[in-house]
């Protein structure tokens, strides 16, 4: 990918900023660039949350509501009004159990096409055009819409890029007007790559190196995530660890000095949904499964796109 510039307009004051995001704590890795847009941005987180209440050893309903304070909270420390905040408190374990359920159905023809019941399809539509009905009204009065990269880390973040894009499209054709899309990298490939785009990936990625005062603001974001305590000292010592390998290819650093710089880009144009995003399936979701079986873009996320794709 080029690193370029990104528009020296993107952040000026007033601008109508919409962010998606899948799960509470997805927005940690753009604190930053949250930070500067807080005076007129809007924030949805389209899951609850509630898909580690079963290890938590609480109910659904508790751990979503836990995890819905944290992010008002955490967006609170960085500036923004809760009126601004929304929450479309999709299930995470009502996902999950579609995806498997997806993928314990039968296969026909040559593309691995699933045999999708007409009570499955209905599920789809369900969730699907909830989604998309609820984002385009928010993406109505949105200049630029931010949602997670199209990456094959992790499912719910996949389909959130679709779903949203979906949406912006939606009110492109309504509103006769181009919406710049932005998308930021999560992880992939089982966190081998990490909060940056892999060199292999074509088009243009910008990054922004945020300043002292959002530094701390960002520290103080992952403390206020506390269900999530253990899953973020993980993330900060591979973090750790991968920044003291690097000294063998003469470019060490630290987390505060890897999470100083906070990467984006464009969602690239003319996207095929229909492909995983590595090209391969079992490059995507790895370790994912429910229940004991295994989530796959093939058998778990295809469908859904096809369903959204053929009206």
């Amino acid at each position: 990918m080029r690193l370029t510039p990104f528009p020296s307009d993107l952040f000026v004051s007033g601008k109508r900023h919409l962010f998606v995001f899948a799960h509470q704590d997805d927005d940690l890795p753009i604190a930053g660039i949250l930070h500067r847009c807080a005076s007129r941005g809007t924030a949805v987180w389209v899951t609850n949350g509630d898909g580690l209440a079963p290890m938590a050893g609480v109910s659904p309903e508790e751990y979503a509501a836990t995890r819905r304070g944290e992010a008002v909270q955490a967006l609170t420390i960085l500036g923004w009004k809760p009126e601004r905040l929304h929450f479309l408190e999709v299930s995470e374990l009502s996902n999950y159990q579609l995806f498997i359920d997806l993928a314990r159905l039968p296969q026909e023809g040559k593309f691995s096409a699933l045999a999708v019941t007409p009570s499955v399809r209905r599920r789809i539509r369900d969730l699907t055009d909830g989604v998309v009905q609820r984002l385009v009204a928010l993406v109505r009065d949105a200049e630029v819409v931010w949602t997670m990269a199209w990456q094959g880390g992790h499912v719910e973040h996949d389909l959130t890029h679709f779903l949203t894009v979906q949406a912006v499209r939606v009110v492109e054709r309504e509103q006769g007007r181009t919406i710049p899309i932005y998308e930021y990298p999560e992880y992939e490939l089982n966190y081998l790559v990490t909060l940056r785009y892999p060199f292999w990936k074509k088009g243009e990625r910008h990054r922004l190196r945020i300043t002292e005062e959002e530094a701390a603001l960002k520290e103080r974001v992952f403390d206020a995530y506390r269900s999530q305590a253990e899953l973020t000292r993980s993330f900060k010592r591979l973090i750790m660890v991968k920044g003291m390998l690097s000294v063998l290819v003469g470019s060490p650093f630290t987390f505060e000095g890897f999470i100083r710089e906070e990467e984006f880009g464009p969602v690239a144009a003319g996207i095929d949904y229909m492909k995983p995003p590595h090209g391969q399936d079992r490059l995507e979701y790895i370790g994912e499964d429910y229940k004991g079986v295994p989530v796959r873009f093939g058998c778990s996320l295809r469908p859904i796109i096809r369903a959204v794709l053929q009206g």
